[in-house]
């Protein structure tokens, strides 16, 4: 089971060929809210992450990444050939930030955002070099993934790195949360968490830095 999701140049390479899962009945009772609902209809190309045999954690993983490809524009119905073709040809997508309300609030574009990656690494060997010098802390499995890899989103993105991370995490969670979904480290719940640790550690090491910080304040909602 693929147990968190990477905005990344490589994003489609598992994607398997759009279909239904066998206990579609049960997924659907499973989904209680209508924008879990409505990503379930107008996303079938991430059906094969719904494993029947236990389908409240393949829900959790399916509704996650259905909030990025909402975020990223991607065309619902689309088929897993074309995403993976348009995205390879980089025609990336009008990017509109899809809440767990179901609304859409559009980008907010910032000119020339510090890149995540260095500001968040450097916060936290400054203030928690205590996890950062424990290997077996599961902040690192985050870090590896979302940061120190230079073909995630996140290691070098503001609105289409970092807030579509949190935000996908955040739709997980409340799947998780109300059908008490128990799993193993790397769960929604744990995403939701160790990003907003990223999210302070971007902003604090901004602000210390003047050009950066006028630069980050420069926000346009471009609903």
């Amino acid at each position: 089971m693929k147990i968190f999701f990477l905005v990344s140049l490589v994003m489609f390479s598992s994607i398997a060929a759009a279909k239904k899962p066998a206990c579609w009945d049960k997924v659907v009772e499973r989904l209680k809210e209508p924008s879990e609902k409505y990503l379930l209809v107008n996303h079938p190309a991430l059906y094969s992450f719904v494993e029947c045999e236990q389908p409240d954690l393949g829900l959790g993983v399916f509704i996650h990444e259905a909030a990025h490809f909402e975020d990223l524009g991607i065309p619902h119905k689309a088929s897993t050939e074309d995403i993976e073709r348009w995205w390879q040809e980089g025609k990336f997508f009008k990017f509109s930030l899809y809440t767990i309300d179901g609304n859409k609030h559009g980008e907010m574009q910032i000119k020339n955002a510090p890149e995540p990656r260095k500001l968040i690494i450097d916060f936290l060997e400054k203030f928690h070099p205590e996890v950062m010098s424990n290997p077996d802390h599961t902040i690192h499995s985050f870090i590896e993934s979302y940061l120190n890899d230079p073909e995630t989103y996140s290691s070098y993105l503001f609105t289409k790195g970092l807030v579509t991370e949190l935000n996908a995490y955040t739709h997980g969670l409340r799947f998780e949360y109300r059908n008490q979904v128990e799993q193993a480290l790397l769960g929604q719940r744990y995403g939701v968490v160790i990003f907003l640790i990223f999210f302070k550690g971007y902003i604090h090491q901004a602000k210390a830095n003047k050009t950066l910080w006028d630069q980050l304040s420069r926000i346009e909602n471009t609903n």
